[in-house]
Parts: C-alpha cells; sequence; structure tokens
C-alpha cells in the first residue's frame, strides 16, 4: 500500500512549463483529424471489420440453420420394449 507523507513535497510548476501544454489550436486540430477519419474508411473495406462481420453473418447462418434442423426433424417414437 503507498504511504502518504504530510505536506506538498513537490515544487511548484512554473509558467513556462504550464503554458508550454496549453496548445489548445493543437488540441483542436487532432479533434477534427479524428472526427473527419472516423468514417472514411468502410467497415468492410477493412480486413478486421470484413472479418467480424463475416463471423457474425457465419453465426447467425448456423443458428438458423439448427433451429431448422430441430423444426424439420421427424419426431421420436418411444417404444416399449417388454424383458
Amino acid at each position: 500500500m503507498r504511504k502518504f507523507k504530510e505536506g506538498n513535497t513537490e515544487e511548484p510548476l512554473s509558467e513556462k512549463s504550464i503554458n508550454k501544454h496549453k496548445d489548445f489550436d493543437h488540441l483542436i486540430t487532432n479533434y477534427q483529424q479524428v472526427l473527419d477519419n472516423v468514417h472514411k474508411k468502410p467497415l468492410y473495406k477493412s480486413k478486421k471489420g470484413f472479418l467480424l462481420i463475416l463471423l457474425i453473418i457465419l453465426v447467425i447462418t448456423a443458428i438458423v440453420i439448427s433451429q431448422d434442423e430441430k423444426n424439420n426433424a421427424p419426431p421420436i417414437e418411444k417404444t416399449h420394449t417388454q424383458k
């Protein structure tokens, strides 16, 4: 467990170091780039996206086929055998 000491042992940040990280234009530019690039490449053109879509289709197809086989299966006849 972490032990805490009383009092602040770190020195306060200088205005120069604070202003160095206050680049809001760069932040907004990065944000706009992310928003623009989100929908540029369709999901089916990326390898992972295509495989995900293919996997979902295969699972749905397997479920539908198994349900269809259960519904169309002939009834099981129970026979009583005498000993």
